[in-house]
């Protein structure tokens, strides 16, 4: 099993909990299989459109301890304007299952981190309310290292007239490898503040 996977049962443990209670490294992407049709839901509130999403991890193996990696997945996060809702140091997890946001994210519209589909306004990534849930793992993976993992699910709502319309989007996985990036630089000693912040709704 590589460094990388060993991230991936802390962040899927995470996600279960969820459910039921409501310095260089290598970059790869950790797939859980198939992926669902998409699908149009009609109802007395609206319609909810699911597109093919994939939910895939971005892991990332680095020389760490778990709590040194663990505190800089926190300041990345808050950096990035991105309030940390979830924290369990002792599993490793951590994240905001809604973080609301609309227009740009770390200086690049919404759609460069996801894809909503188009709608008669534009992308709707770029002119819907956007919600996130935003988790992350770290877990011990031997020889001084942790295995980091992020992963991302979106959702976009246009809130305007009566409609409570919901797509599912899918990641770009450049938010996660964006992340992931600035904790691999922030172990690395990199001193120099890093760029980004988000306009929000």
């Amino acid at each position: 099993m590589s460094s990388a996977s060993r991230g991936l049962p802390a962040l899927l443990a995470f996600l279960v909990a969820a459910c039921a209670s409501s310095g260089t490294g290598d970059t790869t992407t950790l797939s859980p299989g198939p992926q669902a049709p998409p699908s149009v839901t009609q109802s007395g509130t609206g319609t909810e459109i699911r597109l093919p999403s994939p939910s895939e991890a971005v892991a990332l193996s680095v020389v760490a301890t778990p709590t040194d990696a663990f505190n800089t997945l926190i300041l990345v996060f808050e950096e990035a304007g991105i309030p940390v809702k979830a924290r369990n140091m002792e599993a490793g997890v951590l994240g905001n299952p809604r973080f609301v946001v609309s227009g740009h994210l770390l200086g690049h519209p919404l759609s460069y981190f996801l894809n909503c589909g188009e709608g008669p306004t534009g992308t709707h990534a770029n002119t819907d309310r956007i919600e996130m849930d935003i988790r992350a793992a770290v877990a011990a993976a031997g020889g001084g290292k942790v295995s980091l993992s992020v992963l991302v699910n979106a959702i976009a709502r246009n809130m305007e007239g009566t409609s409570n319309t919901r797509i599912q989007c899918a990641s770009t996985q450049r938010l996660e490898a964006e992340l992931l990036d600035r904790v691999r630089r922030r172990l690395a000693g990199a001193t120099t503040p890093l760029r980004g912040g988000f306009l929000s709704f």
